[in-house]
């Protein structure tokens, strides 16, 4: 359950991430994306909705509940 909670945590971030550098394609310009990063606050709301509400369920992972609903486990920094 450790490693699903892993590959689940990391394919999340990457997903994220990939939300943040598609936003503007330019074949000219590689950093294209980073002009116009704070220009749409919905977008922003959105992604922090989307943040808190995963970062919760692995904070529910920790319990009994959690565990059995969502199939996630607590991680450890080791």
């Amino acid at each position: 359950m450790v490693m699903h909670t892993m590959i689940f945590t990391t394919f999340f971030l990457m997903n994220m991430v990939n939300q943040i550098n598609s936003r503007v394609v330019d074949d000219n310009n590689p950093l294209a994306f980073l002009d116009t990063l704070f220009n749409n606050y919905i977008f922003w709301v959105v992604f922090a909705i989307e943040m808190a509400v995963t970062h919760g369920m692995l904070f529910l992972g920790q319990t009994n509940f959690g565990t059995a609903v969502l199939g996630v486990t607590k991680l450890t920094g080791i």
